[in-house]
């Protein structure tokens, strides 16, 4: 079943499977934007609170990549609203959590359901829906996977955990979620229940869901760990790279494949798949930055913090607006806006690369909004470039790549600006330790003009001595904070001018593949 569906039944489809995302978006943040408030409902601490995460990731990235198979098996219809009822009920049980095994089991069902909901959702809106519709169809998807996870819920769960207690918002998405799975109910017609096969090789499949959660635990928690220094962190590597690869020997020696992987025989697709993979790092990356940037330099709370991040959230709604009606337009290449986001989103990382220690939240506005403004154009024009020309019956397949190579890059891009920061962090203090001693003049100066201001304020000469020493070591972390995040912000700028020419090439040369029977 591929027929398209009327107007009122795609507006039904679109709003039921977008408030499903957006369900899922406040699920994945909960583990990051409210983790100290966590670790004091649950009694955990770091290393428990972050088995959510890995749980969450791990469940969701592999959900990803079983979405077709998985709806071959159990029907589109079946499986979408089962997966929708499990997201809705795991949503509810979430504002419960007092213990942390609690919490994992939760966190690792509501990514495996979630991850079911956004591909398959995807592909069903891809096959149901009329090509002329899809620029503005998948602008209100883009605002339920990018715009409101990554730029609104960070203020929304800051605000009311820091206020009230943060499982309201669980209860107030679930009884949303409830809504939509009944609006989803009511178009179930639309849905195809028909089964294609009969059996999931689930030997494969575990072997895929472990060896990713090897590698999702290796990504959040190698920097705490300290990488290589590690045994726990090169083991788990070894191993997980050990299960990709028999994984991978066994998908190429069985005529049964666990994976559809004929949508990558389409150049744009290949193309829009590894740009979707740069893409997670700019999104998340950026917005792990910019939260350390505000929580720690700036020194704000989570509700200050998310209402930093939500300055973007306008200018990418207005951005996806703007480019979901100019894509409807045929004689509008859909390159131009991709190109528009990334030298958008490049500028504003720039500009965020020259902050200092005295800079405050206004001065971060433009450069903010900025990045809002270029990731609305991107993602967009990715998801149009990547999934447009997908064939129906293997729109679920791709929607699932694309959204995994999109999270995969967004745990990178944690990873990498974690490490970097930590790095930029440990040189600055070398270099700034080298220079702040007796021995230079410049020091001295400025220990004996604090000792003056102090004295002149009242303080003893004992006590002006103490005081000023702590006011430079003050300064020296912040100025030593300030490089660091300077040295993050300019990697993410330069990201796309490294990156870009290698997916181009990849591109070419895939067409060329095709092209050539090869």
């Amino acid at each position: 079943m591929s027929s398209l569906v009327n107007r009122r039944a795609a507006a039904g489809l679109t709003a039921a499977i977008c408030t499903l995302a957006l369900l899922d978006g406040v699920n994945g943040a909960l583990g990051s934007v409210i983790r100290p408030y966590l670790m004091g409902s649950v009694a955990g601490g770091p290393d428990e609170i972050a088995w959510a995460a890995i749980a969450y990731f791990s469940a969701k990235l592999t959900a990803f990549l079983l979405s077709q198979r998985s709806s071959d098996v159990f029907g589109e219809r079946h499986l979408l609203l089962g997966a929708a009822a499990l997201l809705v009920i795991v949503t509810a049980l979430s504002g419960f959590a007092e213990s942390t095994p609690f919490l994992v089991s939760v966190q690792l069902l509501q990514g495996a359901a979630g991850g079911i909901v956004l591909a398959v959702g995807q592909g069903v809106l891809l096959k149901r829906c009329g090509r002329g519709a899809q620029p503005i169809i998948q602008a209100f998807l883009a605002f339920a996977v990018l715009v409101f996870p990554v730029m609104i819920v960070p203020f929304v769960l800051g605000a009311t955990a820091y206020a009230m207690h943060w499982s309201y918002v669980s209860f107030v998405c679930a009884s949303l979620g409830g809504i939509a799975w009944l609006a989803l109910h009511a178009v179930r017609d639309h849905l195809d229940e028909h089964v294609i096969r009969n059996e999931l090789p689930a030997g494969r499949a575990l072997l895929l869901a472990g060896s990713l959660a090897g590698v999702v635990y290796v990504l959040l928690e190698g920097v705490r760990h300290a990488w290589s220094e590690s045994s726990i962190i090169v083991l788990t590597l070894v191993c997980a790279g050990a299960g990709l690869g028999i994984f991978g020997w066994l998908e190429i020696h069985r005529d049964d494949r666990l994976l559809e992987y004929r949508p990558f025989r389409l150049a744009d697709f290949t193309f829009g798949v590894c740009v979707s993979l740069l893409a997670g790092v700019a999104l998340l990356g950026s917005g792990t930055m910019i939260t350390m940037l505000a929580n720690g330099l700036l020194g704000y709370t989570a509700p200050q913090s998310g209402l930093v991040q939500q300055w973007s959230a306008p200018f990418a709604v207005l951005a996806l607006g703007a480019v979901g009606f100019c894509l409807r337009q045929p004689r509008i290449p859909p390159p131009l806006f991709l190109a528009t986001g990334v030298v958008l989103f490049a500028l504003g990382m720039w500009s965020l690369g020259g902050i200092t220690s005295g800079m405050a939240a206004d001065d971060l506005f433009a450069s903010i909004c900025l990045r809002g403004f270029g990731l609305g154009c991107l993602f967009l024009t990715l998801t149009m470039i990547s999934l447009g020309s997908v064939p129906a019956e293997h729109a679920t397949a791709a929607a699932g790549f694309f959204n995994f190579g999109r999270h995969f890059g967004g745990l990178l891009g944690i990873s990498w600006m974690q490490t970097l920061h930590e790095h930029l962090m440990s040189r600055g203090h070398e270099a700034l330790a080298a220079a702040w001693t007796p021995a230079n003049p410049e020091f001295t100066q400025a220990l004996a003009q604090a000792k003056g201001v102090l004295i002149a304020q009242g303080a003893t000469l004992a006590q002006a001595s103490t005081q000023a020493m702590a006011l430079l070591t003050a300064e020296f972390q912040r100025e030593t904070s300030a490089l660091a995040f300077n040295g993050c912000f300019q990697a993410l700028a330069m990201l796309f001018v490294f990156a870009v020419p290698i997916v181009v090439i990849v591109r070419v040369t895939t067409e060329l593949c095709l092209l050539h029977g090869e």
